[in-house]
C-alpha cells in the first residue's frame, strides 16, 4: 500500500476484510471503504475539512450489519 495512505479501521465478518483508508488527493482528502479491496464506498473532502464525522458513521453503519474490529495482530 501506499505510504502516504492513512489506515483508520479494519473490520473482518466471515473471513472477509473491509478497511477505512485516507489519501490526499489534490482537491483534499479522498477516504475509501475497500471491500477485499475493492471500493465500495468514497468520500472527498475540501482541504481542511474533517473526515472524522463521514469515517465514524461509516464504520458504524457497517458495524451494526455484523462487522466486528479486526484483532490486533500477534507479535512475533
Amino acid at each position: 500500500m501506499d505510504p502516504n495512505h492513512v489506515i483508520h479501521w479494519i473490520l473482518y465478518s466471515a473471513r472477509r476484510r473491509l478497511m477505512c483508508v485516507q489519501r490526499t488527493v489534490p482537491n483534499g482528502c479522498e477516504c475509501a471503504v475497500l471491500y477485499e479491496g475493492l471500493p465500495v464506498a468514497t468520500h472527498v473532502s475540501a482541504p481542511g475539512q474533517d473526515l472524522d464525522a463521514w469515517i465514524q458513521k461509516i464504520r458504524r453503519a457497517w458495524e451494526s450489519a455484523g462487522w466486528l474490529t479486526a484483532p490486533p495482530a500477534p507479535t512475533p
